[in-house]
């Protein structure tokens, strides 16, 4: 069986975000239409072109990409986005979701909340779930480096910031 929405989350993983956009467009409904509605709505959010307003009426995952963007945008304070990401964590309806998992540890990683970044990728079962817990173990591992370096070579310290991704070590 083929995954019809490889292309779309290829191409937005790669950052070629109108293409991701495109192929959501042309998909036609299949069962997986939040997951399309998902990244059509985050390419759109990075092009800058997503409206920044959370409607809820739509599945929790693409509130969640909606609460990001109103974030990103300033419109939503960091108390009243850590107030809907704990409320949609508790709720055991929302909670498994991989899709909102993603977006509550990107939310929580922004307003610096690192604990509850970890801790809601528990399920990890995407591949941006695996990789979002990779960079927040390499960032944790950085700052950890930063504090002990008077104790490390500097090539080591210099090493972990680029795994990273702080070029500026």
């Amino acid at each position: 069986m083929s995954d019809l929405l490889f292309q779309l989350r290829n191409s937005f993983w790669v950052g070629n975000f109108e293409e991701a956009i495109n192929e959501a467009r042309g998909l036609s409904a299949n069962g997986n239409e939040v997951e399309r509605d998902f990244y059509r709505m985050r390419a759109e959010l990075e092009q800058g072109s997503l409206e920044v307003s959370v409607d809820t009426s739509l599945p929790s995952a693409l509130q969640a990409v909606q609460l990001l963007a109103a974030h990103r945008s300033g419109s939503v304070g960091e108390e009243q986005v850590k107030l809907t990401l704990d409320s949609w964590i508790e709720d055991e309806n929302t909670a498994e979701n991989p899709l909102v998992q993603i977006i509550a540890a990107t939310l929580y990683n922004r307003i610096g909340d690192w604990n509850k970044a970890l801790t809601v990728l528990r399920s990890e079962a995407t591949l941006e779930q695996y990789v979002l817990l990779l960079f927040f173990v390499f960032n944790l591992l950085f700052v950890v480096c930063c504090v002990f370096a008077p104790f490390f070579d500097s090539t080591f310290v210099v090493g972990i910031g680029i795994l990273a991704g702080n070029r500026s070590s």
